[in-house]
C-alpha cells in the first residue's frame, strides 16, 4: 500500500496489514493462483472486503471502487489472479521451478499466430478440475501475442502488464 494508505489507517494499519497479507493486496506471488476461488458468491466476498477496506482511507469514501484502487495503488482482484495465473505459467513453462512434475504440455506441432509455447488443454470431467489454475489459464495463454516471449521473468512480467492494458483481457 501507498503511503498515504499507512497514514490514512493511522493505529489500523498492523490490522490492515495483515489483511493485506491474508488477501495478498499487493503481492503477486503464488498465493494468488494457489487459493483463487472459482464460485461468484466466493469473488464477491473477498472483493466487498477489498471494497470496504478502500473506503476506510480518509478522503475516498464518496470515490468510485476504481477510482478508490488508482488511488491507493492497487489493481483489480481479477488482474491480479490474471497476472499471478500468467507468472506463474511463464516459470513453469520455462521450467524455473527444481521440479519433475510437468504441470502444463507444450503443444510441438502448434505453427499458429502468437507465441511458441502454445499449452495443450486436457479434458477433464469434473467442475473442480476445470478451475485449477492449470486449466483456466491455458486458454489466456494460448492466446497471448508473440511479442510477450521473454528472456527473463522481470522482462515477461513488464511486457505482460503492456499488453494487458493495451487488449483488455481482464
Amino acid at each position: 500500500m501507498s503511503p498515504l494508505a499507512e497514514q490514512q489507517f493511522g493505529k489500523f494499519w498492523p490490522i490492515m496489514k495483515s489483511l493485506r497479507n491474508c488477501f495478498g493486496l499487493t503481492t503477486f506471488g503464488v498465493q494468488n493462483c494457489v487459493w483463487a476461488p472459482y464460485l461468484e458468491k466466493d469473488k464477491k466476498l473477498i472483493e466487498s472486503a477489498l471494497r470496504r477496506a478502500t473506503k476506510v482511507v480518509g478522503g475516498l469514501k464518496d470515490l468510485s471502487y476504481e477510482q478508490r484502487l488508482k488511488r491507493v495503488g492497487l489493481p483489480s482482484m481479477v488482474y491480479r489472479r490474471l497476472r499471478g495465473d500468467m507468472i506463474e505459467t511463464y516459470k513453469f513453462t520455462h521450467c524455473l521451478y527444481a521440479t519433475q512434475d510437468r504441470l502444463f504440455t507444450v503443444d510441438k506441432k502448434s505453427v499458429t499466430r502468437g507465441h511458441s509455447y502454445k499449452l495443450l488443454k486436457p479434458r477433464v470431467k469434473t467442475t473442480l478440475r476445470q478451475n485449477f489454475s492449470t486449466q483456466r489459464v491455458i486458454e489466456r495463454w494460448n492466446a497471448l501475442p508473440a511479442n510477450v516471449e521473454a528472456p527473463s521473468v522481470n522482462a515477461f512480467k513488464n511486457r505482460l502488464d503492456a499488453v494487458i492494458k493495451v487488449i483488455c483481457i481482464v
